[in-house]
């Protein structure tokens, strides 16, 4: 998994260095995001740099989460032109973002469940939203948005399917 995710960073650095289109930047940095929190949230990273540190390992994973939920509010308002398309709901994507940093900020030094949960909760909020946004789009005339559904739609779901599962929602299991 983490080879492919390695590849398709690469890749779209790539593709970002050849064309500058800022949605790739965005695109890379959440390839780039999702793959940090995955690497911590699995405890590879622990397992092999941080072993001496689980301070270091409760740190990681909070920001890693984080930084995916900033990426992925950040590419889908520079995808689907929200600020100019859909006002209203760019003033509550920006609204959560600003949460997102506020419960990033006072919540790590709190607890790092709480953080955990915090980011899961405002997190989905936020996915609903992006969600909601596409088939606005979708339903608006915007082409590049049904590319956006598909892509998400599966990420989204699972997201969600994660959340519940670090929230204890879902059980935890071997596959």
């Amino acid at each position: 998994y983490f080879g492919i995710m390695l590849v398709m960073f690469v890749y779209n650095l790539f593709l970002w260095l050849s064309v500058r289109d800022k949605n790739y930047f965005y695109y890379v940095v959440y390839i780039a995001a999702s793959s940090f929190f995955l690497l911590n949230n699995s405890g590879i990273t622990y397992q092999y740099f941080w072993v001496w540190s689980p301070a270091v390992y409760n740190l990681l994973v909070p920001t890693g989460l984080y930084l995916i939920l900033f990426s992925v509010l950040i590419f889908t308002v520079s995808f689907l032109q929200i600020k100019k398309n859909i006002p209203l709901l760019y003033k509550i994507l920006k609204f959560l973002f600003i949460v997102l940093i506020l419960t990033y900020l006072f919540g790590l030094p709190v607890s790092f469940r709480f953080t955990m949960v915090s980011g899961i909760i405002v997190g989905m909020a936020s996915f609903l939203l992006c969600l909601f946004a596409g088939i606005i789009m979708v339903r608006r005339g915007y082409r590049p948005a049904i590319f956006y559904l598909v892509a998400w739609t599966a990420f989204l779901i699972g997201a969600i399917v994660l959340a519940l599962k670090t929230m204890g929602v879902l059980p935890s299991n071997v596959f």
